[in-house]
């Protein structure tokens, strides 16, 4: 008995320590004596609602000496004089509350991106009472929005793990737990903070890179344009937890100087995961570096050179097939079909890009066609393999490269669409010769030669030539 008391006494000593109660050893009892000024109000028999976490620790050591047999002695304070407590044949009633409990949250991780998940924790304290579990949920909450709830275990946590929507900065987590065991009251806990930092984008420039001006102009109209995928879908991100990249800005700038933005990011084909976002500028005569910079819940960045000249007689033409390896849109065409495609787009006399373009494929089993109406944009310049300008003509050490632009319309679907080819010829006779093709309305992408999930890319002919000059 001894050893049991010794240690039950300096268990209540340490609970108890700075809370007014004095623990006094009398043999093998043990006397707690809890004044009045802390306990009771005068002409009140409430306890003091700073007197419960008090109780609280003493209930926590006598549920773990289960064995301790307890006596409970009141006495009235000192006020008034001998008659200033009611008659002794007046009814003394007393009730018994449930036990109050307290609620401690936290979060783990603390700081997480956009997108991702994060654990969030209750704990209800006392958990039991004299073999009485406290029983209930814990509803969590993110700046006062409920994000779920959670029902308590045996040691009184609530866990629940939450895919975090809310934007870069700090928020407030906060609960509230609801007792379904009447012993047990319900209580609120938090605030603690939840840090969100910007989730990753992966940016893919894919508008104009080649563009000339007008007759006797130092300037052209260019399509700033790029596509924006959350870091979810790109191969070796390791992000599993996609967002939404409605939520991204996207900023086009030429050194300090903002050409348009920030813009919003429409979804291509309703996926959340990738969108885009453009606009159009005039640029004059040069090679410009433009800058792509996504903000708001994204981070991410990429650059590209468009390069803006005086058009020369410059033509692009050609005509051949392409098989069908990934297509990509709306009218995505099949995979292992062929799309057959005829063009030629030029500059005469300096003036305004004209021509035309037909391209026939197959989508579901269905045949569709694309007309171009209007030529918008034609770019032509020469490059060797490494990048490097050359004076042409097109030359397995010299590659002819044309970027062009133009109205079209799609059989079945409707005109004014956005036709947007990009070929290179590497010279004669044209095996090596790649193209890609690209229709959108609006930000809607309806058909991709090759879409990579960012961009369309340019893939082999299966049988043609391509020329430009």
């Amino acid at each position: 008995i001894g050893n049991y008391m010794d240690r039950q006494e300096a268990e209540l000593r340490a609970q108890l320590r700075g809370t007014g109660v004095s623990v006094t050893r009398v043999g093998d009892d043990i006397i707690l004596n809890m004044p009045s000024n802390i306990t009771f109000a005068t002409d009140s028999a409430s306890v003091n609602s700073a007197f419960h976490p008090t109780l609280n620790s003493v209930a926590l050591v006598l549920e773990r000496f289960n064995r301790t047999l307890v006596d409970v002695y009141g006495h009235t304070d000192s006020t008034g004089d001998d008659n200033y407590n009611p008659a002794a044949d007046v009814p003394r009633d007393f009730s018994i509350t449930a036990a109050v409990t307290n609620l401690t949250v936290s979060v783990s991780p603390s700081s997480v991106q956009y997108s991702d998940s994060s654990t969030l924790q209750a704990v209800v304290n006392p958990a039991s009472v004299n073999g009485d579990p406290a029983t209930g949920s814990v509803e969590f909450f993110i700046d006062a929005v409920s994000v779920g709830s959670s029902a308590i275990d045996a040691t009184g946590t609530a866990t629940l793990s939450v895919p975090v929507t809310n934007g870069p900065g700090n928020h407030n987590v906060t609960a509230s737990f609801t007792s379904t065991n009447a012993n047990f009251s319900n209580s609120s806990g938090g605030p603690t903070t939840l840090t969100v930092t910007q989730e990753n984008a992966e940016a893919t420039y894919t508008g104009n890179m080649l563009a000339f001006t007008a007759p006797n102009s130092s300037s052209a109209s260019v399509l700033l344009r790029v596509t924006v995928r959350d870091s979810s879908v790109v191969a070796g991100s390791g992000d599993t937890q996609p967002g939404d990249v409605r939520n991204a800005t996207v900023t086009f700038k030429e050194g300090s100087t903002t050409l348009c933005g920030p813009l919003n990011v429409a979804l291509i084909n309703g996926d959340t995961t990738t969108g885009t976002a453009s606009c159009t500028v005039v640029l004059g005569l040069d090679a410009h570096q433009i800058d792509v910079i996504i903000n708001n819940y994204y981070v991410g960045s990429t650059s590209a050179i468009v390069e803006v000249a005086q058009p020369n007689g410059s033509f692009a033409t050609g005509g051949g097939y392409l098989t069908i390896a990934n297509a990509g849109g709306t009218y995505a065409a099949d995979t292992g079909s062929k799309m057959n495609f005829g063009f030629n787009v030029s500059y005469k006399n300096a003036r305004t890009p004209k021509g035309h373009v037909n391209i026939v494929f197959r989508s579901g089993g269905n045949t569709y066609q694309i007309k171009s109406t209007a030529i918008d944009s034609l770019g032509i310049t020469f490059k060797t393999p490494s990048g490097q300008p050359c004076s042409g003509p097109a030359s397995p050490e010299c590659y002819g490269i044309a970027d062009f632009r133009s109205k079209a319309n799609l059989t079945g679907v409707g005109g004014n669409l956005t036709l947007q080819m990009t070929l290179t010829d590497k010279g004669e006779p044209g095996a090596s010769d790649t193209i890609g093709i690209t229709l959108w309305n609006g930000n809607n992408l309806l058909l991709s030669s090759e879409w990579t999930g960012a961009q369309t890319v340019e893939t082999l002919l299966g049988g043609g030539n391509l020329a430009v000059h």
